[in-house]
């Protein structure tokens, strides 16, 4: 085998190596901040179903699903529950399902802080709201629709 032949071979691998490793690195780094971002929509919705239902004087839990129904950034598959100190449900704003939330489950949340988790094709957040004595737990999760497309359209090949 000639010289330029076998240089223009490692060139070519090289070369070839440096844009797949680019490649996911950037889908790394795309996805982790997409799935970042994606959570702390969530953690402030969390944080705003709080602070109307809990803060606010006179916050009904039915007012604050009048609310939730005329939003206008409702996520695809939003449910948002707030449970009090003996985990018991104070408010939902989707009756139609729930997650998966066990006394154990939303105790650890109480004592973590946060906690952050997949279930089906919802992302969920789970925080502990204002101070470890109230006790209050609220989840807040969604369908991240637009991320999952955005992922897709990363690990599909031009064509």
């Amino acid at each position: 085998m000639k010289i330029r032949t076998r240089l223009t071979i490692q060139f070519v691998g090289i070369v070839g190596l440096i844009l797949l490793i680019s490649y996911f690195v950037t889908y790394f780094f795309s996805a982790k901040y997409r799935e970042n971002h994606f959570y702390d929509g969530l953690r402030k919705k969390a944080n705003t179903t709080g602070e109307l239902l809990i803060k606010a004087n006179g916050g009904s839990p039915s007012l604050l699903k009048i609310i939730d129904k005329n939003k206008k950034d409702l996520l695809t598959g939003e449910n948002i529950t707030v449970y009090n100190s003996k985990n018991e449900q104070l408010y939902t704003n989707n009756d139609s399902f729930s997650f998966d939330t066990t006394n154990n489950f939303l105790n650890r949340i109480r004592t973590e802080g946060e906690i952050k988790w997949h279930e089906g094709n919802h992302t969920v957040i789970g925080i502990n709201y204002g101070d470890k004595q109230n006790g209050i737990v609220i989840t807040a999760g969604a369908i991240d629709s637009f991320g999952n497309n955005l992922r897709n359209r990363l690990s599909v090949p031009i064509q």
